[in-house]
C-alpha cells in the first residue's frame, strides 16, 4: 500500500514539474523576440537623430562654427543631399529582472536611405533593420537555461525636423517579424514573430560654448510582439502569445566635442507599462527606472560611431555600432 502511494506521489510530482518545464518554455519564447523588437527600436530611434547629435558637420554648425553661408541664385541643391548608408550595430543584453532572466546579444545591420536638408534641418528617409538575436533565457524559480536563436528584419521610416523655437521632433514606425529556435533541455521549438513599433520624441539641443552641449528629450513610444501559435518537438501545443510596451522617457545628455570624438554622459527617467498575454511565465519590465549612459560618438568624413554603456536596475548592456554614408 505505501509502495502505491509513493508511486502516486512521485507522479504527481514530476507531473508539475513537467508542467512548471513546459510553461517556463512557453514565456521564453516571448521574452526572446521582445528582446530583439527592443534593440531594434533603439537603434531606428538612435539613427534618425544621429545626423543631429553626432561630432560631424551639422554638430558644427548648429555650434555656430559655419556661419556666413547664402544661396547662389537661390540653389539650395548644395545644402539637400540623399545618402545611402550602412551600420553594423551589436547590441549587448543583460537583464535580469524577475521573473525571467535574459542575457547575450543582438547582432543588427542597418541599411538607410535618406534625404537631409541642411538648410531648413530635417531628415527623411527609411531603414531596413536586418538583426540575429543570440540569448539564453532562464528563470529564478526552475532550473536550466532556453537558448533562444532568431533572425528577423524591421522596415521603418523616420521623420526629423527642427520647429522655429529650436525644437527637434522625431517620429518613427517600424513593422517587421523575427523567426526563433528556442533548445532546452526537454524541447525544441521553431516559433515565429510578429514586431511593430511607433516612437515620437522631442529635444532641444543647447550649445555650451563652441565645444559642448547638452540635450534634453522626452520621447513617447509603443512597442508590440505576437508570437504566433506553435507546437514544441515533444508535442505539446503552446497557443499564441504577445506583449505590449508603452514607455514614456525623459533625458538629459551632456556631449563635449573633441578633435574626432565627442564623449557624453545622460540620464534617463522611464516609465514602463508592460502587458502580457499568453500561458506561462511572462516577461516583466520595472514600472519606473532611471537608466545612466555613458559613451563616445565620433565621426570623420564618411565614417561614423558609437559606443554606449547603460545602466539601470537589474539591467545593463553594451551598444556599438560603425557606419559609413554615401
Amino acid at each position: 500500500m505505501r509502495l502505491f502511494k509513493n508511486f502516486y506521489t512521485t507522479s504527481f510530482f514530476l507531473l508539475i514539474t513537467g508542467s512548471q518545464v513546459v510553461a517556463a518554455e512557453k514565456g521564453d519564447s516571448s521574452a526572446a523576440a521582445k528582446t530583439a523588437t527592443t534593440a531594434a527600436k533603439t537603434v531606428v530611434q538612435n539613427y534618425a537623430l544621429s545626423r543631429f547629435t553626432n561630432s560631424g558637420a551639422l554638430f558644427r554648425y548648429r555650434l555656430g562654427e559655419v556661419t556666413g553661408r547664402s544661396l547662389a541664385a537661390g540653389d539650395e541643391s548644395e545644402f539637400v543631399s540623399t545618402t545611402f548608408s550602412m551600420t553594423p550595430t551589436y547590441s549587448s543584453i543583460n537583464n535580469s529582472v524577475q521573473p525571467i532572466f535574459v542575457k547575450g546579444g543582438v547582432s543588427l545591420v542597418i541599411l538607410g536611405l535618406e534625404r537631409f536638408d541642411e538648410l531648413e534641418l530635417k531628415a527623411t528617409g527609411i531603414t531596413l533593420t536586418i538583426d540575429k538575436t543570440s540569448v539564453d533565457v532562464s528563470q529564478a524559480s526552475i532550473s536550466g537555461i532556453t537558448k533562444a536563436k532568431g533572425d528577423g528584419f524591421t522596415l521603418a521610416p523616420y521623420h526629423v525636423f527642427e520647429l522655429p523655437v529650436g525644437y527637434l521632433i522625431d517620429v518613427s514606425a517600424g513593422i517587421g517579424k523575427n523567426k526563433l529556435l528556442t533548445v532546452s533541455s526537454t524541447a525544441t521549438a521553431s516559433p515565429t514573430a510578429d514586431r511593430a513599433f511607433v516612437s515620437i520624441g522631442g529635444s532641444k539641443i543647447v550649445a555650451m560654448g563652441q565645444a559642448s552641449q547638452i540635450q534634453y528629450k522626452g520621447t513617447l513610444s509603443y512597442s508590440m510582439d505576437d508570437v504566433n501559435a506553435y507546437v514544441q518537438s515533444d508535442g505539446t501545443a503552446v497557443a499564441k502569445s504577445s506583449t505590449r510596451m508603452r514607455q514614456v522617457s525623459v533625458a538629459t545628455i551632456f556631449t563635449k566635442r573633441m578633435e574626432l570624438i565627442s564623449p557624453f554622459i545622460g540620464v534617463a527617467l522611464n516609465s514602463n507599462q508592460l502587458t502580457t498575454r499568453g500561458d506561462g511565465v511572462q516577461p516583466r519590465e520595472h514600472k519606473n527606472t532611471a537608466v545612466l549612459s555613458t559613451g563616445l560618438n565620433f565621426a570623420k568624413e564618411k565614417l561614423y560611431g558609437n559606443i554606449t554603456y547603460m545602466k539601470e536596475r537589474d539591467k545593463h548592456n553594451v551598444q556599438l555600432y560603425l557606419g559609413l554614408r554615401y
